[in-house]
């Protein structure tokens, strides 16, 4: 409805779409993202809340008075408000009472209930009007055999039956006798067993009609404030008089040890109420069931049309667990505020909290069915929060001022139903941001999971675009008809409100009109206004009272006032009472009656329930975690698992065959995180791959060669980790910038190259002050760098080095900082930046230039390699590689190798934590590389000990003097290596995955001494596709790889007698040693390929897919290689700062093929 308020000053009803860098938008996203990752944290968190606030109201016993069910009327609308009269108008009945007070909480001390039943029977005794009390003393007490029955007998009631007038009193518990009392020794335990009890009038003995101020444990009374004496008077024989002139004799008597208030005992000052108890009617019935049951057909319907969940029930029992803990948590809160709900049924009550939360559900399931199902799952949730979070937000905001201005205008019993409602939207909000969000995730996680086991195969994608027509209600129920409900919610809300007030002003059976409701709202404000003017005006009694008279009198429950309805004004549902101010007694001196406290806090409240309930609250919360967490692991064992890490599938190896597509080899090939391949191929075709989770596999096939202009030869391919661009170069410098979600050319330009092939071309993020900033950067071998803004088409040029480059590399840092790392043939390292002026600016760093190596040999850097999640930087010497912290510009460890093949070195490591000192630690690290004379991938592997505890400080070593933190120098290094190892690949599992073929003859015998026999060559006839091999050696000793020797190559003929399917096998190390394989034709349905496929020679080329899958080009055909499951769905890299949009940087496979 806001938004319909806002038109004179926005122009258009509909609600705002906040901008991609907007605060707001920002920080929902964030939160959802975080709560998609975390979803286990976040529901458990969640649940422990819901049970810490929904405790006192589900546990604690009736006799507590916080305010829940049980202290809720059912099927019943009762009020006690106050009563627009003057001093003339004539009441159903006149209420006088007497309030008897010690010290501080212990009114039920001996002293004090004598001398109220002293007090009693010098006010009431003797009666009013014809009453006789004669003859009471002779009936017999509490306890006596003639009073073994449960109710009290006569000596508390009127001698004549005349009901003229009448009282209740808290020694009625006693049968208002002196000896009864006398004789009882325990007090407490009297008033707890005969609480309940009716009196002559058939008045229930309640401790709030009879108490005030009182205090309960485990449901039994422990201590009152004041004992509570009214009176009753009908009104037919007026009993003023007689009760004036006995308080003005009861005053000039009054014993030394208690005070008077007013001291003469005169009371003037009065106050109007009207006590209201009706049933609900069959109208208010048939309205409820009504409303309740058009709800459950909306939500039954919205769900079955929903796509984006694998189970409604189970997202149904989501949603109510969570309204119903928003519920029941508001009672909490609302009786520690001291909010009296029982006015209003029960039945009412969860109706607001349904029709603002069923809104905010489904907007928010229709935005995550908005986003493309190819986006990973932490993402659409993250992106459908931030798109709706703020409306959710504004619209709660809205409905809590609509609820506080309703409540100024409407009855109180009216108006403590609006701060209900208000306080139980609060916790809706807060548990629709944790708790449901949390479970939506997991569904939408368990859908796409299911999705892809439907989908064994990836290689058959559907062709099949065709969308089935809707009919209208369900396009209606899925919210694509403009139909206008936005207003619903708060229309309803203001409906429902002002039809709960309705049953406060309708005493009259006046018809119902808005000139009523303007009338009576108009009456209950100059009714609250005279109130608060006279309980401003009329004196309070100068003493600290733990509950004041008009507290008291509102806090009467529902059977009360229904006990006295029925009394005063039988087959009636309200009466009128004229309320005196009650009459005081106090002990003189005591104890807390003098200073007056300040009001009792929440706090406070929160302190004495911590202290009085901490042991059970803890068990039962750690009780319902735990039954909680075991429901999660059995419902979600089979179906989903946090670390994709453990469990058998995770180690092991899947290959799949996309069909082809091209008619020559494969020279080219780039993929993504998200799953996106394009191959390019010498048939000059290129083949863009889209993958989504529904369908699998799409392929789209360009002729770039034949386009205008022409893009071929493509040098460059280069694809953004969001899985949105893509961008193509050509040798003469045209840059062609392909969208991936449109499936088209958007930006084709000139760029120069100056006859050089780029050595670095990748996509760079860039924060900047107005927005973030894409640009697509290539560095040529002369030096110069070009930056391409996407947005604008600008071109910027920026000069590195003078000295060719040789090698360049991405560095991201916190806040969109970009650094691009160049070293050049002279041997030195730049760092290029952006500065704040948006213009780049280059250094050299001066202490990693060349160097004497140990043989006394000049050792320049050859290549670099950048690792952003951690800020290192790796620098590739001769026969070593340096680890420097990019921060502080200083070397953590140099790690000796062998010949290291120009940009074949790729670093994996654990998961970051953080050290005891600031540094970042992780628990291994691997450095793997190609041999340039053997050709064989070598891993080095750092790790403090076998412990998954243990970690290495990745700090320089001139820090680790005065910190006990271990860092690379303590490391224990491991030593692996694989033969033969033809086109391989890192991946973000701790493990690489390669290609190669089989040897054809068994494995060399000579080697270098010291080695391992059992190297990682699997025998032939090995009964298992898997090796493993684990082997640790000195940093030093690397003369136990195996030499360079001569082996005999299998001729033309032995090829053409193999069969090419036994040749090629798909591998994979993993960082601690072991070796997996397998077949690379798998199955029948691969093997049959081949006669589709070219003869290969040699595999590639080969590029990282997600975290733990590899595409290969084989021939000319595309290969994917998975390491257990890969959903294509968490981002491929971290980053220390973990709001920095990641976009890839690592050059691309590069490969060319015999023919």
């Amino acid at each position: 409805m806001i938004w319909y308020l806002l038109y004179p000053f926005r122009g258009t009803t509909e609600p705002p779409r906040l901008s991609q860098t907007h605060p707001l938008r920002l920080a929902f996203q964030r939160h959802g993202t975080a709560t998609a990752r975390h979803w286990r944290l976040s529901i458990l968190l969640s649940v422990a809340t819901a049970v810490l606030l929904c405790y006192p109201v589900l546990f604690f016993s009736a006799g507590s008075n916080v305010p829940g069910p049980h202290n809720i009327p059912h099927h019943v609308w009762t009020s006690t408000t106050e009563f627009r009269g003057g001093p003339n108008t004539k009441a159903d009945v006149e209420m006088r009472q007497v309030w008897m007070h010690g010290d501080y909480m212990k009114a039920l001390d001996p002293r004090v209930l004598r001398q109220a039943l002293r007090v009693q029977n010098a006010l009431i005794v003797n009666g009013f009007g014809p009453e006789d009390r004669s003859g009471l003393d002779s009936l017999p007490a509490p306890g006596d055999p003639e009073n073994s029955h449960d109710t009290p007998n006569d000596m508390c009631a009127p001698g004549s039956r005349s009901l003229s007038w009448a009282f209740h009193s808290p020694l009625m518990l006693w049968n208002c006798s002196l000896a009864a009392l006398e004789s009882d020794s325990d007090v407490l335990a009297t008033i707890n067993r005969r609480m309940g009890q009716q009196t002559y009038l058939n008045f229930t003995l309640r401790p709030s009609s009879i108490f005030a101020g009182k205090s309960f444990k485990d449901g039994k009374l422990q201590a009152a404030d004041a004992l509570v004496i009214t009176v009753f008077d009908m009104t037919k024989t007026g009993i003023q008089k007689s009760w004036e002139t006995r308080l003005k004799a009861l005053a000039e008597d009054l014993s030394d040890q208690w005070s008077l208030y007013p001291e003469t005992g005169m009371v003037a000052g009065s106050q109007l109420y009207e006590f209201r108890f009706r049933p609900m009617t069959m109208s208010d019935d048939i309205f409820l069931a009504l409303v309740y049951g058009l709800m459950a057909l909306y939500v039954l319907a919205s769900l079955g049309k929903m796509r984006a969940v694998t189970s409604r029930f189970g997202l149904a029992i989501t949603v109510v667990c969570k309204m119903s803990a928003a519920i029941v948590a508001s009672f909490t809160i609302c009786g520690m505020l001291k909010i009296n709900l029982a006015h209003i049924p029960r039945e009412a009550y969860p109706f607001v909290v349904l029709v603002i939360g069923l809104d905010n559900i489904f907007r928010l399931i229709n935005e995550v069915l908005a986003n493309p199902p190819e986006m990973p799952t932490i993402h659409r949730i993250g992106n459908a929060l931030g798109e709706v979070g703020h409306l959710s937000l504004a619209q709660t905001l809205q409905n809590l001022l609509l609820l506080w201005l309703l409540s100024r205008v409407v009855s109180p019993g009216v108006a403590a139903f609006c701060a209900f409602a208000a306080v139980a939207l609060v916790f809706d909000f807060v548990f629709h941001l944790t708790f449901f969000l949390a479970v939506l995730s997991v569904d939408v996680r368990r859908l796409e999971l299911q999705d892809s086991l439907d989908r064994l195969n990836i290689a058959h994608p559907t062709t099949s675009t065709r969308q089935e027509q809707q009919p209208w209600l369900g396009t209606l129920i899925a919210r694509r008809v403009p139909v206008q409900t936005r207003l619903a919610g708060s229309v309803a809300i203001v409906s429902f409100v002002l039809m709960l007030n309705w049953h406060f002003f309708d005493s009259a059976n006046q018809p119902f009109s808005l000139r009523r409701i303007f009338d009576y709202a108009l009456a209950t404000r100059d009714s609250v206004n005279a109130s608060r003017v006279s309980r401003t005006v009329r004196p309070q009694p100068p003493i600290n009272q733990a509950r004041t008279p008009a507290e008291w009198l509102k806090m009467q429950d529902h059977d009360t006032a229904k006990e006295f309805i029925r009394f005063f004004k039988p087959n009636a549902y309200s009466f009128v009472a004229r309320v005196y101010d009650p009459v005081f007694f106090v002990l003189k001196g005591a104890d807390g009656r003098k200073a007056r406290p300040h009001p009792t806090s929440v706090l406070y409240i929160i302190r004495q329930m911590t202290t009085q309930h901490l042991f059970p609250v803890a068990l039962t919360i750690s009780l319902t975690i735990a039954l909680v967490t075991l429901l999660m692991s059995y419902l979600l064992s089979n179906e989903l698992l946090d670390d994709l890490d453990d469990g058998e599938d995770a180690h092991s190896l899947a290959v799949r065959t996309l069909p082809a597509s091209h008619g020559l080899d494969i020279i080219r090939l780039t993929s993504c995180g998200r799953g996106h391949i394009v191959s390019i191929s010498l048939d000059r075709s290129t083949c863009i791959w889209y993958y989504d989770r529904s369908r699998g596999y799409s392929q789209m096939i360009m002729k770039t060669a034949k386009a205008t202009p022409p893009i071929w030869p493509i040098i460059g391919t280069t694809i953004d980790d969001s899985g949105r661009f893509l961008a193509l170069l050509s040798d003469n410098g045209q840059a062609a910038l392909w969208s991936l979600v449109d499936r088209r050319f958007f930006k084709s330009t000139k760029v120069p190259l100056r006859g050089q092939l780029p050595v670095f071309f990748s996509f760079a993020s860039m924060d900047t002050a107005e927005h973030e900033r894409l640009s697509l950067v290539f560095v040529t071998p002369d030096g110069c760098l070009t930056d391409l803004d996407l947005r604008s088409s600008q071109q910027q040029s920026h000069q590195i080095s003078q000295s060719k480059i040789i090698s360049t590399s991405l560095l991201c840092c916190a806040r969109g900082r970009m650094n691009i790392i160049s070293a050049s043939r002279n041997g030195q390292l730049h760092v290029t930046t952006k500065s704040a002026n948006n213009e780049w600016r280059s250094e050299t760093l001066p202490d990693f230039g060349p160097r004497l190596s140990d043989a006394g040999k000049l050792s320049k850097i050859r290549s670099i390699l950048t690792v952003s999640s951690l800020g290192l930087v790796f620098a590739v010497r001769q026969c070593e590689v340096d680890v420097f912290d990019f921060h502080s510009r200083s070397i953590i460890h140099t790690v000796r190798t062998r010949h290291v093949k120009p940009n074949t070195l790729k670093v994996l490591h654990s998961h970051r934590s953080s050290c005891s000192c600031g540094a970042t630690t992780i628990n291994s690290l691997s450095i793997v590389y190609t041999e340039i004379e053997t050709h064989l991938l070598i891993m080095h592997t750092f790790s403090i000990d076998d412990s998954s505890n243990s970690q290495i400080c990745l700090r320089s070593s001139s820090y680790n003097e005065t910190r006990a933190c271990q860092g690379l120098d303590s490391a224990r290094e491991g030593l692996h290596w694989v033969h033969k190892p033809g086109v391989w690949e890192a991946t973000h599992a701790q493990s690489v995955i390669g290609v190669r073929k089989r040897s054809s003859t068994p494995a060399p015998s000579s080697i270098a001494s010291g080695a391992d026999t059992n190297y990682f060559e699997p025998a032939l006839d090995a009964p298992s596709n898997a090796l493993k091999h684990r082997t640790y050696k000195p940093a030093t000793d690397l003369s136990s790889l195996p030499t360079p020797v001569a082996h005999a190559e299998p001729s033309a003929n032995e090829h053409a007698e193999n069969d090419t399917a036994d040749e090629w096998e798909a591998w994979t190390l993993m960082s601690a040693g072991e070796l997996l394989t397998t077949p690379l034709f798998s199955d029948a349905g691969d093997a049959s390929q081949q006669d589709d496929q070219l003869w290969v020679s040699n595999a590639g080329p080969i590029a990282r897919l997600g975290k733990r899958a590899v595409a290969v080009g084989f021939g000319n055909a595309v290969k994917i290689i998975m390491l257990g499951n890969e959903r294509f769905e968490e981002d491929t890299e971290e980053f220390v700062d973990p709001t920095v949009m990641q976009w890839r940087s690592g050059r691309r496979g590069l490969g060319r093929k015999a023919q």
